[in-house]
């Protein structure tokens, strides 16, 4: 296993959800597109991204674009001519469908980072594939540190809510009676079996119905551990969607605390104070948190939780 590199502090990239945003102790803005971005929350036209992506570099911060939908067919020759317009004015692009690989020339791979999902599950899957990428959110806390053997960082998801099942099918507008339910409203759906609560939605941007998105009920959290594969990651996500303006403390909580682990001033007492602190701000919003898939084991969903 490689050693902990604590002089080579991830880069703490967060979403860009308005001007309001340059001002996060974060190293860059992630652009949701809403053409091309599976992100449910704040979104912006491909008119509004170049005089977005000026003012992020103005700022000092790494751009970044996610355009993490899977693309149709039909859209594919469109999709086209707007990377390959776009790319050039990214630091990186955040992209799930592989044809991104057809369309970008081999040169700009190093500014490409697969947004894996639930995909990249093993250190094989991380050690081939020909870009960077995000590990799936669908681990064990053991199995994240498992990556740290391969000599190949990766990008992590750290904060907010897990993409728990997505369909591109309209769900709610199959199964609720006509008229009872809205697109791009969040609601909560409880299953007969269980009783934890989880947030549902339905997306259509334009004339498009892009399909049903189900997230975990609370927000995952994953600070404590960063300290085990400091060295090995290249950038931690925190997603602040559905969550309004949490967002700024939430990053404060996190630049602090690696800065801290970077300059050697982290103990038991801080750890633990930064973990409760991003509890308070959570709570504070009527939102818990879940340790998601990290106490587990198994990738399979044969998960048998540690005593």
């Amino acid at each position: 296993m490689k050693t902990n590199d604590y002089n080579k502090i991830p880069l703490i990239i967060a979403d860009y959800l308005g001007e309001e945003s340059l001002k996060l102790k974060c190293d860059g803005l992630i652009i949701n597109s809403k053409l091309y971005s599976t992100y449910n929350d704040v979104t912006f036209s491909v008119y509004e991204i170049s005089s977005i992506i000026k003012s992020i570099k103005d700022s000092k911060k790494k751009v970044l674009l996610n355009v993490n939908r899977i693309i149709p067919e039909n859209e594919i020759e469109k999709f086209e001519s707007i990377i390959k317009g776009l790319i050039n004015q990214v630091d990186y692009l955040i992209y799930s469908d592989l044809s991104v690989l057809k369309i970008v020339d081999k040169r700009d791979y190093d500014k490409l980072i697969y947004d894996s999902k639930t995909l990249i599950c093993n250190k094989e899957e991380l050690s081939i594939f020909p870009t960077k990428a995000f590990l799936s959110q669908s681990l064990s806390f053991n199995e994240i540190k498992d990556f740290c053997s391969v000599d190949k960082n990766f990008c992590l998801d750290v904060f907010g809510y897990i993409e728990m099942m997505y369909s591109r099918r309209p769900l709610l507008s199959l199964v609720v009676p006509r008229g009872k339910v809205r697109t791009n409203t969040l609601y909560s759906l409880k299953e007969e079996t269980r009783d934890e609560y989880y947030n549902i939605y339905e997306t259509k941007r334009l004339r498009n119905n892009y399909g049903t998105f189900v997230y975990s009920g609370s927000c995952y959290v994953l600070l404590k551990e960063l300290k085990d594969i400091f060295g090995n990651i290249d950038f931690i996500r925190i997603s602040s969607m559905f969550l309004g303006n949490v967002a700024e403390k939430v990053v404060s909580v996190y630049y602090k605390y690696l800065k801290d682990l970077e300059n050697g001033a982290l103990d038991n007492y801080k750890e633990e104070y930064y973990y409760e602190k991003l509890k308070s701000i959570l709570e504070n919003n009527h939102v818990s948190i879940t340790r998601g898939f990290l106490d587990q084991e198994s990738v399979l969903l044969k998960e048998a939780t540690n005593d």
